[in-house]
C-alpha cells in the first residue's frame, strides 16, 4: 500500500461467471469488450449454461494482452431482471 494518488481509468473486462454456490465460478458465461467509455452505455448479454448453475459472479477483469495488473473498474447500474429465455422456437 502506498500513499499515492491513483486513476482507476484504464479499460477493465466485465466477466460473468455462473457457478454452484458463493464464489464458485463454474462456467465462464460472458465477456465483454475492453469498456473505455466514461459515460453510462448499456450492455446486453445472452447467458447460456450449459449445466443448471445457482450463482453469477460479476468480476472486473485486465485487457489480456497486459501482464501486469492496472488499477481499472466497472460500475453497474440498474441491472435488469435475469429473465429465463425459452428454447422453444
Amino acid at each position: 500500500m502506498t500513499e499515492k494518488l491513483e486513476n482507476y481509468t484504464e479499460p477493465t473486462i466485465l466477466k460473468i461467471y455462473g457457478g454452484l454456490g458463493f464464489c464458485n465460478n463454474k462456467e465462464l458465461l460472458a465477456e465483454s469488450i475492453p469498456i473505455t467509455s466514461e459515460e453510462w452505455v448499456k450492455y446486453s448479454y445472452i447467458l447460456e449454461p450449459r449445466k443448471n448453475l445457482k450463482s453469477l459472479t460479476f468480476q472486473a477483469y485486465y485487457k489480456e494482452q497486459f501482464l501486469e495488473p492496472y488499477n481499472g473498474h466497472i460500475m453497474i447500474d440498474n441491472l435488469s431482471p435475469i429473465i429465463k429465455i425459452s428454447c422453444d422456437k
